[in-house]
């Protein structure tokens, strides 16, 4: 039997065959994927860089230079260099910026505007930070941020944070009103400190033969509370405008007026 390859519907038949024994390509790939969907609120932007900053290991050393535009991913470690300072952006609107010499991690970012979802972590281990965290957000979850002694959870609300070579921190808040404890601090103790009822209380964990305490505040703008390196706190209070004011509030307060605070 002879075929005849000249004829167009033989032809036509044997490109039909073609992408049955290679596989038709999936024309649907990533429409219903949600992590792809999520891509975009996945990281945070570095938005602004004056001087140098690095993406570093736990072990403190530096593995790659970062640059305005690159993208910090949870899990993701990164430092500011001397005289340096640098601003990231996340997907709801929320501006982490950092002094120099600051060490940060993003532990997890998850946004979605859509449900009012937001998950956000991040951990300082030194230096100094601001916080924006705008009041278009309508989410159940505000903004969570770690450090040696203790955590700070905040929504709607301008603070700064700064963790010391002692491990001592100190946070002011300039807008809203934030929440502050000890890492071990149960959600009843929250709700009490909601009421205004200061607590402190013995702890569990035995300490060189002390009783580490827990302790809660909710911290009111223009006031302050500070976190010794043991771990114990000081009740929140107030501060003064004028002699607060140094180039690291007024370049935040710069950018504050600028993103419509």
């Amino acid at each position: 039997m002879t075929v005849n390859l000249k004829k167009p519907g033989f032809m036509y038949g044997f490109l039909l065959c073609i992408p049955l024994l290679l596989g038709w390509p999936d024309l649907t790939y990533g429409k219903n994927d949600p992590n792809l969907k999520k891509s975009a609120n996945l990281g945070s932007t570095l938005i602004l860089l004056d001087g140098t900053a690095s993406l570093v290991g736990k072990d403190s050393r530096k593995i790659r230079m970062l640059s305005a535009g690159d993208v910090v991913l949870p899990g993701q470690r990164f430092r500011t260099g001397l005289k340096a300072r640098a601003a990231l952006k996340f997907a709801d609107g929320t501006f982490l910026r950092l002094d120099e010499i600051t060490t940060c991690e993003l532990k997890t970012l998850e946004v979605d505007k859509t449900f009012g979802r937001r998950n956000i972590t991040i951990y300082l281990f030194s230096g100094n930070v601001w916080l924006f965290i705008p009041a278009t957000f309508k989410g159940k979850r505000g903004v969570v941020v770690e450090m040696p002694g203790g955590v700070v959870e905040a929504d709607r609300s301008t603070f700064r944070i700064g963790v010391y070579a002692d491990k001592s921190t100190i946070l002011k808040v300039y807008r809203g009103s934030v929440y502050i404890h000890s890492p071990d601090t149960s959600k009843d103790m929250k709700r009490k400190a909601s009421k205004n009822q200061i607590e402190s209380q013995p702890g569990l964990e035995q300490r060189r033969g002390r009783v580490k305490k827990r302790w809660s505040y909710f911290v009111k703008p223009m006031h302050q509370i500070l976190v010794r390196p043991d771990g114990t706190a000081s009740k929140p209070f107030r501060f003064m405008r004028k002699p607060d004011t140094n180039q690291w509030v007024l370049w935040n307060q710069q950018l504050d007026k600028e993103v419509g605070n």
